[in-house]
């Protein structure tokens, strides 16, 4: 059966599958020009090497796919990932981290010794945190340096959703402080959307559970060792994001109720707190829970209607 949609790969730096666009769009053009769709999708900020991409893509695509059948193009913006780098030594806090994972949660510990032996076949050249907010900087700014362009081909509008999802939620915040949307000649931002996002990297929940204290420590260790504490958390810099109006969609349950697993989806998904202190920064927000999960979500149908009601 033939798409409903049409796909461009565009690899305009040094022709780079990790740090290139596709954009998304509509097989037949719309007389009802719909906003510009930006999409940063989820990683774990891990990249989009095609290995991994090709792997993870389904859910990751799936919202794309789904606006451009319903007429809107969507630019799917990947980056390099600063996960995957060279390792001298099986350092202390691996071992600690690795040691309390097979504990509570025998799979995710063999995954993740499964990474660490990978991680010592790896160049110590790999991509560092600072060049995942390089790579979305330079798509905006291509984006932005050809819009008429795009505009003519894929027939949007002049205006711009920004949408974030998982990972991609802390990278775009993080990239509106970097470079505020006022100083971009064509990208004029309608509404920024975050779907799942990872909001709350490191402020500890009050609790006196022993594994919400394990699963922030676990959370700690994981930006100490790939991104060497440069991970700014949304919740932190919530006061300095641009006063646009805001939407955050999230799920009921965003994780299963696995030991460690529960406690790190109420801590970094936390869309609820998130939101609550949106409010007192941003002139106009709202959130939407939906009865679906973190890996479904973005193929949820429901998400279609909700970016219909934005227009």
């Amino acid at each position: 059966m033939a798409s409903k949609y049409n796909k461009l790969n565009i690899k305009y730096i040094n022709n780079e599958f990790e740090q290139s666009i596709t954009i998304y769009s509509n097989k037949s053009k719309n007389k009802n020009t719909l906003p510009l769709i930006i999409f940063i999708p989820g990683s774990a900020w891990l990249g989009h090497v095609p290995l991994l991409y090709y792997v993870f893509n389904w859910w990751n695509s799936s919202l794309a796919k789904n606006l451009a059948k319903n007429g809107y193009t969507v630019a799917f913006l990947r980056h390099r990932g600063a996960f995957f780098k060279y390792t001298l030594n099986f350092s202390n806090s691996l071992f600690i981290l690795l040691l309390i994972l097979l504990f509570f949660n025998f799979f995710l510990g063999f995954l993740f010794f499964i990474l660490i032996l990978m991680n010592n076949y790896l160049k110590s050249t790999a991509p560092e945190y600072d060049n995942i907010l390089e790579d979305i900087l330079n798509h905006f700014m291509y984006l932005d340096n050809n819009y008429d362009l795009f505009k003519v081909n894929f027939n949007f509008s002049d205006e711009v959703i920004l949408v974030g999802y998982s990972s991609g939620v802390q990278v775009l915040c993080e990239i509106l402080l970097k470079k505020p949307i006022i100083e971009y000649k064509k990208l004029f931002v309608k509404n920024i959307v975050l779907i799942s996002g990872v909001f709350n990297l490191y402020e500890k929940i009050i609790n006196s559970n022993t594994e919400y204290k394990i699963a922030n420590y676990c959370i700690n260790l994981y930006n100490s060792w790939l991104f060497k504490d440069k991970l700014k958390s949304p919740m932190q810099i919530i006061q300095d994001l641009p006063s646009k109006e805001y939407t955050i969609i999230g799920c009921f349950k965003e994780l299963p109720d696995f030991p460690i697993i529960k406690s790190l989806s109420n801590q970094l998904f936390c869309s609820n707190k998130f939101y609550d202190r949106l409010q007192k920064y941003c002139v106009k927000s709202k959130i939407i829970l939906i009865d679906s999960n973190h890996w479904s979500i973005l193929s949820d149908k429901k998400l279609i209607s909700i970016f219909n009601d934005l227009i």
